[in-house]
This record gives C-alpha cells, structure tokens and sequence, in this order.
C-alpha cells in the first residue's frame, strides 16, 4: 500500500519500505506450504515488485538478515529494481520485528541521512544548543 500512496503522491518526501516483500504470492510460495497453488486465491497481491520502478521519490528499504516472516532477499530484490534515489538498510542478524529498537541509531541514521533529516539531539539539528567557550 506504501508504496502505491508514494506513486500517487510524488510531492511526499520520500518512501521507507522495513521488512517487506516482493508481492503476496511470491511470499506465500516462501513458507513451508507454499508449494500450494493459493496463489491463484489472493485477490489483493500488494505488488511491490510491480510498482518499485514508477515511484519517483526517495526509497529507503529497511531489513533485518534473520527475518523469518518476510524473506530478506525480498527486499534486496525490490532494492534492485528501484530507479529514483535509493538506500538499503541491512540489519545483520536483525528479524522482522526489531529493527527500530534494536538498530535505532543506526537506522535513525540512515533515515536522516538519505532524506536529508537533521537528527533531534545531535549538535547540527535546528534548536540543538550549542556549548560555546
């Protein structure tokens, strides 16, 4: 769904895509059952592959190499088919579920830097105080 809002809304800053997959078939066919034809049962497929190339705005792809719910080599796909500015954020040894609290500063980081943020506390970001002497 993100990434459909961000082709129908170039004027936003950017997109963040954390922990996602290809498309709902692709990742069904990942799990141990997945050899099923369901496939041809989903009628949302939430093509990411599809649409990553029409999204004109920054991309930031977040993913932890120990998920277990949404293969990482799914977002290193989608990572490969982005054609506006982009950046990859690999959690090593992160899961699908603790990149923000695990990687915070590191994650922070990457956000800040590729869309251009200034990060709150650091002593460039606008209001922080500055020791003078």
């Amino acid at each position: 769904m993100a990434t459909r809002l961000a082709i129908k809304r170039p004027e936003a800053a950017g997109l963040i895509l954390e922990a996602t997959f290809t498309n709902i078939p692709e990742l069904i066919s990942e799990y141990r059952m997945g050899f099923l034809p369901v496939g041809i049962l989903v009628t949302q497929r939430f093509d990411n592959m599809e649409r990553i190339n029409a999204v004109k705005i920054p991309v930031l792809i977040a993913h932890g190499t120990n998920d277990s719910t949404v293969p990482f080599k799914m977002s290193e796909r989608l990572y490969a088919a982005v054609t506006a500015p982009k950046r990859f954020f690999r959690a090593d040894g992160g899961s699908h579920h603790n990149l923000t609290a695990s990687y915070f500063e590191e994650y922070r980081r990457a956000v800040s830097e590729h869309f251009g943020l200034a990060i709150q506390g650091s002593p460039n970001a606008p209001g922080a105080s500055k020791s003078g002497g």
